[in-house]
């Protein structure tokens, strides 16, 4: 019991590490093109953040579940590369189908592989939500600082389906 622990919190760490790596590089992209995140279109920038950044985050969790992987086939817990990279991802993703189980003495080593990746998705999780608070955030000061048209400074309608303006009590 105390191998697969010491094993289990070794592997988390340097997943955790990876995480960390990716979460310092994206934010150092992030720093670097602040002003080009912040410029419309931001639609595109929206996409594109979105597109690298969903990469960056699957590459991370690919690499953290190969490493599980690679530990449960180096122990021999498995028959083959494929089925021990089948249980990783499965305990990984906290899916647990009950189909493929690690042997007795070693099911710790699965279930701190599935709160290693718990663990992982949050903090990835969080490297997509900063990536699209950069692009949202000068979208909204892009519509904060829009030039109010003369119909909406007189109250009029632009169009006559239109809403009437909002009214400041």
């Amino acid at each position: 019991m105390l191998d697969d622990l010491a094993i289990g919190v070794g592997i988390t760490l340097v997943s955790i590490l990876i995480s960390g790596l990716a979460l310092w590089a994206a934010e150092a992209f992030f720093i670097r093109h602040h002003a080009w995140l912040r410029e419309p279109p931001h639609g595109v920038r929206l996409v594109a953040v979105v597109m690298v950044t969903a990469g960056l985050v699957l590459v991370g969790l690919a690499v953290a579940v190969t490493i599980w992987a690679a530990t449960f086939h180096a122990l021999r817990l498995f028959p083959d590369w494929e089925t021990a990279l089948y249980f990783a991802l499965v305990s990984y993703a906290t899916l647990g189908y009950g189909d493929v189980v690690a042997p007795p003495g070693w099911r710790i080593l699965g279930a701190m592989a599935g709160a290693n990746g718990f663990l992982n998705f949050g903090l990835l999780t969080t490297l997509l939500i900063d990536g699209l608070g950069h692009v949202r955030e000068g979208y909204r000061e892009a519509r904060r600082d829009r030039p109010v048209s003369a119909a909406r400074r007189s109250g009029r309608r632009a169009r006559p389906d239109a809403p009437p303006p909002a009214t400041e009590d």
